[in-house]
């Protein structure tokens, strides 16, 4: 006897929120060295990775979007830029560059790579433990606003989910 996994029709993942007050940077050739320049006049700059930093804006922005245009206008060394996220309990979620997609179904290599390019995007990697789910990144990450890449993603009916890959910041209570 064969047992062969469901389709999945919902996932169920908590939608973070995108701040309008920090943003993550990832930097072409900053790797142990402090961003210069107009983007550390912007605000504070934290190490949140190799070559990834973020920048709590010294004035928030009216939107995530706007910190976003902002600080790439501000940073043309910066090869990609993406708000932080913050989840139900106000934990600060840092986004890494990929998106993460889980199928309805299991899709064929060629189909993930078709997906990819719909979307201007390359496969990462397919998940070893969840068949149905793969993460991507973007082609050109400096002209993607993550946060509307994964809404549009989400509307297509082959896909149970899709969201922004994270490093997530804890704080002690």
């Amino acid at each position: 006897m064969s047992l062969s996994p469901a389709p999945v029709e919902h996932v169920a993942i908590e939608k973070p929120e995108a701040a309008a007050d920090a943003v993550v940077v990832a930097l072409r050739d900053a790797e142990g060295r402090s961003p210069r320049g107009r983007l550390a006049t912007l605000g504070q700059l934290e190490p949140s990775g190799p070559r990834l930093w973020t920048l709590r804006l010294k004035r928030p922005a009216r939107d995530a979007k706007q910190a976003w245009s902002t600080v790439l206008r501000e940073s043309p060394d910066a090869h990609w830029v993406a708000p932080a996220f913050r989840d139900g309990h106000g934990n600060e979620l840092l986004p890494n560059g990929a998106i993460v997609v889980r199928f309805r179904k299991r899709l064929s290599d060629r189909a993930l790579e078709a997906f990819a390019e719909d979307h201007g995007m390359r496969l990462e990697r397919r998940n070893d433990f969840v068949p149905e789910q793969a993460s991507f990144r973007p082609r050109e990450p400096r002209e993607v606003y993550l946060p509307e890449l994964v809404a549009r993603i989400e509307l297509r009916a082959d896909v149970a989910s899709a969201w922004p890959a994270t490093l997530s910041r804890y704080r002690k209570l």
